[in-house]
């Protein structure tokens, strides 16, 4: 009872304070919304990258255009597949842990952003690819990490706010 009494004398807990803080600047949709997105985000990520790691040599003959990048090296396909793979685990991690949201979105971000515009400088040097490799490399490159950054920042900016 005395401990129920010091706590309405003194406002909110700290805990309660924290809350407050997370997400402070957004509605409960858009929070519920950007959980849903975090998790699809990181559920797509895990699983491009366990396909990679599954058979390595299956995702670059059937991935379009990865064939013209030069020959099969199986070192730096799982490479990539693990970078995929901390990606979305730390979309996963933002969709669930609203406290450190911010920070797991940026993380997760950075992976994606920095592949895409690598890919992107390669189509300003060399022009873009061509046919299935055009759409593949533009919707599941570059599309699907614009739409990353854009989450991060959007978290960044609703916890700044």
């Amino acid at each position: 009872m005395a401990r129920a009494l010091g706590a309405a004398a003194h406002g909110p807990s700290v805990s309660h304070r924290r809350r407050e803080l997370v997400d402070s600047g957004c509605t409960d949709r858009e929070r519920r919304m950007t959980r849903i997105l975090a998790g699809l985000l990181g559920l797509y990520y895990v699983a491009l990258g366990a396909v990679m790691l599954w058979d390595p040599l299956a995702w670059y003959k059937a991935t379009p255009g990865v064939t013209h990048t030069g020959p099969f090296n199986p070192h730096f396909v799982i490479d990539v597949a693990l970078a995929f793979v901390a990606s979305g685990a730390l979309w996963s991690a933002a969709a669930m842990l609203a406290r450190h949201r911010a920070g797991l979105a940026l993380g997760a971000a950075l992976w994606p952003a920095l592949h895409a515009a690598f890919h992107v400088f390669g189509w300003l040097g060399h022009g873009l690819p061509q046919g299935p490799a055009l759409w593949a490399e533009l919707l599941g490159v570059v599309l699907v990490a614009a739409i990353g950054t854009a989450l991060a920042i959007h978290v960044l900016r609703s916890q700044i706010n």
